[in-house]
């Protein structure tokens, strides 16, 4: 096989050689030329056509020699073990002494054809002959071998564009798998919002509104007071369930009232830092709406499980850096929500997936939000407490 490739490779080397070496001499060429002289050979009369003979013959052994050193007369002896005879070779090797004898021939007979002169012609006669055999022979296997090689090429780019479309179809297959489970989660987030507003309506029109009512039935103060604990609470929950009016109100100042709220039933004590001249006029509602609903959820898992002291809530407007993804857009919305908490053990974007199946819907319904927005959630814990960062790109909407 390392064979076969080494001899195409000669093969196309030498179709190269040739095109690029037309001023070169060729065997063809170099037949023609030594049918002349040796026809002139058979017709000298004078010592003028004797000198002139010799003269040819210096002539055209310099062809030959052209011929011997040129890239194609080299190409011969990449091929003598299979085409080119080793008698050859050597006779080529030694043809300066051939011209030599046949010179010194003529110019001892006085222009008269003897028989060194005979011996010297058809020893020529044999070289040549013996060329214009070769010659043909590789040409033809040359011919053959460029083919194979074209072919072989011609297989290998039908291979490589199978594979390119395989490749691309898979990725085509993957990327419409990736879209189909970001639109089966936005309907998921969807329906949790109206079940939210569902579940507020019913809370407001049905128990919230009975216990009013029984407040005006009951004489007993403290009862009274406690019922109305109730629907303070009842009201809380409501309006955490339906989403803030961001037309109206704005991400800012929703996040603003949701902290303030978060500290005011907890006692936990919490800071606020907003980038001053934030501008969020590019970010359409339901990305500010995800957003809201991920401090939301962050909140509570730090009321629930934290053991926090302090909450820390950040929120400013960065440049995308250089490398990250094209997705991103050149600006992005970072939200970073901390706590001073006892910390936990939390999943990595690539697999925050099995949480819904293990029963973690906060956690998963906060990396699903995400990538809704096609933004990055990261979590980092430890015993010192927990990070949750988001990034958003402020320059595009939802995918």
């Amino acid at each position: 096989m390392g064979k076969s490739l080494w001899y195409l490779f000669l093969s196309a080397s030498l179709f190269l050689a040739v095109a690029c070496s037309s001023h070169n001499p060729s065997v063809a060429s170099i037949s023609l030329k030594w049918l002349e002289v040796r026809k002139e050979l058979f017709q000298i009369d004078t010592k003028e056509d004797c000198q002139s003979i010799l003269h040819k013959i210096d002539t055209f052994n310099i062809m030959l020699n052209n011929f011997i050193d040129s890239p194609v007369g080299k190409m011969y002896h990449s091929y003598k073990e299979e085409f080119t005879s080793k008698e050859l070779i050597s006779q080529l090797a030694q043809i300066d002494s051939l011209f030599e004898r046949l010179k010194t021939a003529i110019q001892n007979s006085d222009g008269f054809i003897d028989a060194e002169t005979v011996s010297c012609l058809l020893e020529v006669d044999t070289i040549i002959g013996a060329l214009q055999y070769d010659d043909t022979n590789l040409s033809n296997v040359i011919l053959l071998r460029i083919y194979l090689l074209f072919f072989f090429l011609t297989l290998l780019i039908i291979m490589i564009i199978l594979v390119i479309q395989m490749v691309y179809s898979r990725f085509e297959k993957t990327k419409m798998r990736e879209q189909q489970s970001l639109l089966f989660s936005r309907e998921i987030v969807n329906a949790y919002e109206h079940e939210r507003k569902r579940i507020a309506r019913e809370f407001h029109d049905t128990v919230a509104q009975d216990l009013w009512r029984l407040s005006f039935q009951i004489d007993n103060e403290q009862v009274v007071e406690e019922q109305r604990v109730i629907i303070q609470r009842i009201r809380n929950i409501c309006e955490s369930l339906i989403p803030p009016d961001f037309q109206r109100r704005g991400l800012i100042n929703a996040l603003k009232k949701l902290t303030f709220d978060f500290g005011q039933q907890t006692g936990i004590e919490y800071r606020i830092t907003i980038q001053n001249d934030i501008n969020l006029e590019s970010m359409d509602n339901d990305t500010q709406l995800q957003c809201f609903r991920i401090v939301q959820e962050s909140l509570t898992n730090i009321e629930k499980h934290a053991r926090a002291t302090e909450v820390l809530l950040i929120v400013r407007q960065t440049a995308c850096k250089t490398g990250s993804p094209a997705s991103l857009g050149d600006h992005l919305l970072l939200i970073c929500v901390s706590d001073n908490g006892k910390g936990f053990n939390p999943p990595d974007y690539h697999s925050y997936q099995p949480l819904r199946a293990e029963g973690h819907l906060g956690l998963w319904g906060m990396y699903e939000r995400a990538a809704l927005i096609s933004g990055t959630l990261t979590i980092l814990s430890d015993s010192e407490g927990t990070m949750i960062r988001l990034q958003v790109p402020l320059d595009r909407g939802v995918i």
